[in-house]
């Protein structure tokens, strides 16, 4: 594997493969809530360009562009099968972070993915207060808007955590 060289963000959004891979992203959120980075690397062709993408450029490129929130997923969510415990049972299992998870794609922060938000809040929650010392989205503070069921900490509505 190659080292990857830095691009700063303002080249990425003027980046052709970056931009491709961004309009491949956002068909498949469109269509199905979701994205696999390895599924929008086979459908725009960039494949063999695996190591060259920056996908924190692709996320904020996204989030700022359609203004939403995105949340890291594990290969464990594209792995999934039907025998396997859904998302909405075991949300924990799907988050990328923490030991080992590395991330594979992205997923809206919506309605329809509200138990993994909400697993991924309660994390946050852990996490702040000390008592989990794993990894937790960046978005903790951001998601909270919208989502039913949940009652932030004052913590948690912070400036700080939010982007």
């Amino acid at each position: 594997m190659t080292k990857k060289k830095f691009i700063k963000y303002a080249t990425a959004t003027k980046c052709r493969i970056h931009l491709e891979i961004v309009h491949a992203a956002v068909d498949q959120l469109a269509h199905q809530g979701f994205f696999s980075k390895e599924e929008v690397l086979r459908v725009t062709g960039y494949d063999l360009f695996e190591d060259a993408i920056h996908w924190d450029h692709v996320r904020r490129m996204i989030e700022e562009q359609h203004k939403t929130d995105l949340m890291p997923l594990a290969q464990a969510f594209f792995n999934r099968k039907r025998k396997d415990p859904s998302p909405i049972d075991e949300p924990g299992r799907y988050l990328a972070g923490g030991t080992g998870k590395k991330t594979a794609g992205f997923a809206m922060v919506s309605e329809d993915n509200g138990p993994l938000v909400r697993w991924s809040l309660e994390h946050a929650k852990q996490c702040i207060r000390g008592k989990s010392k794993a990894y937790t989205s960046r978005q903790a503070g951001a998601v909270v808007a919208g989502i039913q069921g949940v009652d932030p900490e004052p913590a948690l509505a912070s400036p700080d955590l939010q982007h």
